[in-house]
């Protein structure tokens, strides 16, 4: 467990990293984000007293995969979400015809419309 600054403590589990604001937890609220391989993690497992604050911008990370630096400036969230394009559809793993199952077939995709 790390208590880097006065918003947050940190807390390092077996499935990962995670965050517990201290502001909306004095309100009799909880709000925790965590942290994992998705977010940069080597590894979910954190070692026993393996967060250590670097003095400056943030801390080192010690997991069973090796070592990670969190550094608070560069944690932002992505609200934009990404662009998708379903090029292909496969029912049961297996390549379908469509027109069986739909009203009709999408002559640049040849996806069910």
């Amino acid at each position: 467990m790390l208590y880097a600054d006065t918003d947050y403590i940190w807390i390092g589990t077996n499935l990962g990293l995670d965050r517990l604001s201290l502001s909306n937890y004095s309100k009799g609220k909880i709000n925790i984000r965590h942290y994992g391989s998705n977010e940069g993690l080597p590894d979910l497992e954190i070692n026993l007293n393996g967060v250590l604050d670097d003095g400056e911008d943030g801390f080192w990370i010690a997991t069973n995969g090796g070592l990670a630096h969190y550094q608070k400036s560069l944690d932002k969230i992505n609200n934009i979400p990404p662009k998708v394009s379903i090029t292909n559809l496969l029912l049961r793993l297996q390549p379908t015809l469509w027109a069986d199952y739909a009203s009709g077939i999408d002559e640049l995709t040849g996806l069910p419309s």
